[in-house]
């Protein structure tokens, strides 16, 4: 790793501590009584967590500026794509000024009931000898056997919804990347956005990334956390240090508009063990450009 992204790397693990964050917001006089404090300093609040990762804590914040400005707040809703009832966390997209604007994000936490994801890991490390290296080093593998079914049968149902809580125009879906993957020790991706890829059968263009991450209990490996920059999406530009952050949470399920630049920390794992590194199953809703 190059010495300028050694140390921009580490500098956004220093925006997004969550140690130095909660002290930051300690200082911030009746921090914890939201109604005496100014539309503002509440921004500053909301901004901070989701610097920090605590997104649920977030949205409340961002949920009480809107009820305030008399606009329709985004509240935590429920679907249940296993049979019961599992909470979907909604971040609304906010303006951050000069066409600059933070991602919308739909994530769903203990998305796989326990027994499907234990069988997922396994299915995983089984198969290990059928990963590949990509050229920035990080393992994937294109075949999830079973699982696929899970995540194709899922966003089949939800895709409307998906669509509507990401603020992305409904659209007829041409192709679905899905693949396994697996960071281990040093792997890392600089910030990119996903839209300008042109996949190789036509001319599809991303619309939608999304993620699934698991890993063995207990967590091995550190950092890898997910950065989603404020992003103008019109002259795809971002703010490096502007971002909402997203933790590798077991079981998590996450999704946002593939025109926002994200990035994802250098993982450490000190034995670099593959079933103990951060795996993932991800890909791309796309829809088809014609000439």
């Amino acid at each position: 790793m190059q010495q300028d992204t050694r140390k921009y790397f580490e500098q956004l693990g220093r925006l997004s501590n969550l140690k130095l964050n909660m002290s930051l917001l300690a200082s911030l006089k009746g921090h914890t009584h939201l109604e005496s404090l100014t539309l503002t300093e509440k921004q500053r609040i909301g901004d901070i967590y989701r610097k920090s990762g605590l997104i649920e804590k977030a949205v409340s914040v961002y949920n009480d500026i809107d009820i305030n400005s008399n606009k329709s707040p985004k509240t935590i809703e429920h679907l249940a794509p296993a049979g019961e009832e599992t909470p979907i966390i909604h971040l609304k997209k906010r303006d951050k000024g000069a066409g600059f604007s933070s991602s919308p994000l739909y994530v769903v936490d203990d998305f796989l009931e326990q027994p499907l994801l234990d069988e997922l890991i396994e299915y995983t490390n089984d198969n290990r000898s059928r990963f590949k290296h990509d050229r920035r080093n990080r393992l994937y593998c294109d075949d999830l056997g079973k699982f696929v079914y899970h995540f194709t049968d899922y966003f089949s149902k939800h895709f409307f919804s998906i669509c509507d809580h990401l603020e992305v125009k409904e659209f007829p879906i041409k192709n679905f990347e899905i693949k396994l993957t697996n960071y281990l020790d040093g792997v890392f991706f600089k910030p990119h956005d996903d839209s300008n890829f042109r996949h190789e059968a036509g001319r599809g263009t991303r619309q939608i990334s999304w993620m699934f991450y698991f890993h063995h209990e207990p967590k091995q490996f550190e950092r890898g956390d997910l950065y989603i920059f404020d992003t103008n999406t019109d002259n795809k530009t971002c703010k490096v240090f502007d971002f909402t952050k997203v933790g590798t949470q077991n079981n998590r399920l996450v999704a946002f508009p593939s025109c926002y630049f994200h990035a994802v920390e250098p993982i450490l794992l000190a034995a670099n063990d593959f079933k103990n590194g951060r795996m993932a199953a991800g890909g791309h809703f796309q829809i088809l450009e014609y000439k």
